[in-house]
């Protein structure tokens, strides 16, 4: 146990953990081999384990945060096809290790098991975790009955960028939104990758506004060539995302875990975003970020920081020159598009309300090089918020948003 710097909070932290070496039913004496129970000590152990667990309250919330992860990072698909992994990296290292130490099928103390393959021993592995999670499942301390009720954090993470194409590279990065009423002080929180190997602490007086959007960078070069008016971003984080999936673990000041989720590219999982030039994006906010049914292919160069927006997934070609000046905004009456063309095409202004449903659209006009103006009555749409776009020859090429009052 270990105390954390008060500027990060100040508080205890368990850990870190040792004696991998006799773990996974890896030693053969004092039932270690076994998958149920528990391991006891005859000597005095740390007085605070018998206390927290004696804690009705604490065992819940153990048992909340047991049910938690199970669905993410110690679900059993994922630690199976994270050893499959970890032994496809060692590969060639491993013949070349037991053809120095020939051990295989012979007892080296204290294995209990002993394979005659490599695979028979990652087999092992894989049954023995299986056996001890599902007794762990059926053995936690405290019930779960109150996880739904307790206060929920409503920052998430609403988009994910993970394997650019190579024509359009912004480099690896996610985005977290805030979809409380609050605003949320993101001050020394902690983002870390799979096995937490990797981390970055987001700086001081990082704030997300209430119903605001923050985008989290591998590299804020890259990624500001490509976005070059997103202005609410940060980073640069030290790691890549994995290509092939991969985890976003993020920790509040108090190093407790606060956000968390598994992509993959496969197993259910939308492939577009692996290098074709679209992100993830979550279907909606506060959904789980683990189940791959809550996740959809976004548009061709995604949508950071700010709300998605449905658009075409065909590559267009950008001929609109600048921002669009829309004005005034909010409105309650008209309101007016100005955008320049610097090449012609058939131009098309569409309104959608917040679900994603059109409300409005102009006729399909052809325009050639030079600056415009669109007027449009909002006079009888609801209070609230708007997106709109502009395309070309069917394309999406700029989207915003406005307020109707």
């Amino acid at each position: 146990m270990y105390k954390k710097r008060d500027m990060y909070g100040g508080r205890l932290i368990m850990g870190p953990l040792w004696d991998f070496n006799l773990a996974f039913g890896n030693a053969d004496y004092c039932d270690a081999s076994l998958t149920p129970g528990f391991g006891t000590d005859c000597g005095t152990g740390p007085f605070y384990w018998d206390r927290l667990l004696s804690d009705t309250i604490y065992q819940n919330l153990l048992n909340c945060r047991w049910n938690e992860l199970r669905k993410g990072s110690l679900h059993l698909d994922t630690i199976s096809d994270y050893i499959d992994s970890v032994a496809s990296y060692l590969d060639e290292a491993k013949d070349r290790n037991f053809a120095k130490w020939p051990v295989l099928g012979n007892y080296v103390w204290p294995n209990y098991y002993i394979g005659n393959t490599y695979q028979e021993e990652i087999d092992y592995l894989k049954s023995w975790i299986t056996n001890r999670i599902n007794w762990m499942d059926t053995n936690m301390p405290g019930n779960d009955n109150s996880c739904d009720a307790k206060e929920s954090l409503q920052v998430t993470i609403t988009e994910i960028n993970y394997h650019s194409d190579t024509t359009n590279d912004s480099g690896d990065w996610f985005e977290l939104y805030n979809y409380s009423s609050t605003d949320v002080d993101m001050s020394n929180w902690i983002i870390k990758d799979y096995g937490g190997f990797n981390s970055y602490t987001i700086p001081f007086g990082t704030i997300i506004k209430a119903g605001d959007y923050l985008v989290v960078c591998q590299d804020t070069t890259k990624f500001q060539v490509q976005y070059d008016t997103i202005k609410n971003f940060l980073g640069p984080f030290n790691w890549g995302l994995g290509n092939g999936g991969d985890d976003i673990l993020i920790f509040n000041k108090y190093s407790q875990p606060v956000i968390s989720t598994r992509f993959d590219d496969g197993n259910g999982w939308p492939s577009e975003p692996d290098g074709g030039g679209y992100t993830l994006e979550l279907s909606n906010s506060d959904s789980s970020l683990n189940n791959f049914s809550n996740w959809f292919t976004g548009c061709k160069g995604g949508s950071p920081g700010e709300e998605y927006f449905p658009c075409d997934t065909t590559t267009s070609q950008l001929i609109i020159n600048g921002d669009i000046v829309i004005y005034p905004n909010p409105t309650n009456s008209t309101i007016s598009f100005q955008y320049k063309l610097i090449s012609s095409g058939n131009i098309i202004l569409k309104i959608h309300d917040v679900i994603g449903k059109l409300v409005a659209q102009s006729l399909e006009e052809s325009k050639t090089a030079g600056t415009y103006t669109v007027t449009w009555d909002a006079s009888k749409l609801k209070s609230g918020l708007y997106f709109y776009s502009i395309s070309s020859n069917s394309d999406y090429i700029y989207r915003g948003k406005f307020v109707k009052r």
